[in-house]
């Protein structure tokens, strides 16, 4: 599709901005990128699509600093990945039968619910400085209930993330750092590698129907990448308690866009 000067600027600034914050928590943050898109007139389907392609990119500029600093637990993308994966799909090739209105504010209420927590929860351990063995877990024991419990909201987190474009990592970090107790530096490399497979499926699911285009992807894919890849490489330099309170501000920034989003496209 044919987009004016100043739209194309703004595609390509935003995802450079959002990259570099995505690669400073470990999250594609495609949930800020849609809402834009569909702000400039992109069609919500085709910026799904396009997204997710976009994540895909982006998420490999930023998982590359995790690959080489060992920060990726490969039992958590296996685990809760594959039953992400496959919802991921379905949730794209079927995402024209579903309201996407529904789905964006279930997922604002999610991301909304998700922020308050996060940042309550970061802000009571900065006050009693309680960092105990949440900074020093490097690996994560996990039981058959676990497994279950952790495959099937990864499964129902792949499908909504699937049907708007999305991969949702906003949505799982948070899960990784308080259920699972990962390290927040270890959750966001874990969650980047999901992400990237997520995507990918995603985006062959919507590729069926043609829901991308390739200008876009171009346009936010390569500037997504860099982006991510250089705030990745700040992970190192924030204390864990503060990367997870970071977390929440973004996840709270991020809700209204989503919200507002959905009801824009009540006519």
């Amino acid at each position: 599709m044919e987009l004016e000067t100043w739209r194309i600027l703004v595609l390509l600034f935003s995802s450079l901005f959002i990259g570099f914050i995505g690669g400073c928590v470990g999250m594609a943050l495609g949930v800020v990128r849609v809402p834009i898109m569909t702000f400039l007139g992109i069609d919500p389907l085709v910026a799904a699509g396009s997204n997710l392609f976009v994540s895909i990119l982006g998420s490999i500029g930023g998982l590359w600093p995790a690959f080489v600093e060992k920060r990726i637990v490969w039992k958590i993308v296996i685990l809760v990945g594959i039953p992400t994966f496959f919802g991921s799909f379905l949730g794209a090739y079927y995402a024209s039968n579903f309201s996407q209105l529904i789905l964006l504010i279930l997922i604002g209420v999610i991301l909304f619910l998700s922020a308050i927590s996060i940042i309550l929860m970061s802000s009571f351990d900065l006050i009693l400085k309680e960092r105990k063995n949440r900074e020093t877990l490097t690996y994560v024991k996990i039981n058959k209930l676990s497994i279950l419990r952790e495959g099937f909201i990864g499964g129902t987190i792949g499908f909504i993330g699937g049907a708007v474009g999305v991969a949702l990592g906003v949505l799982r970090v948070p899960a990784f750092v308080y259920i699972l107790k990962i390290h927040p530096r270890l959750s966001g490399g874990t969650n980047l590698a999901i992400s990237i497979i997520m995507s990918l499926f995603g985006f062959i699911g919507h590729s069926i129907t043609r829901n991308y285009d390739i200008g876009i992807i171009v346009i936010m894919g390569i500037s997504a990448f860099i982006g991510m890849y250089f705030g990745s490489r700040f992970v190192g330099r924030f204390e864990p308690i503060k990367l997870r309170l970071g977390i929440g501000v973004i996840l709270l920034f991020v809700s209204p866009f989503v919200f507002y989003d959905a009801f824009s496209r009540i006519q």
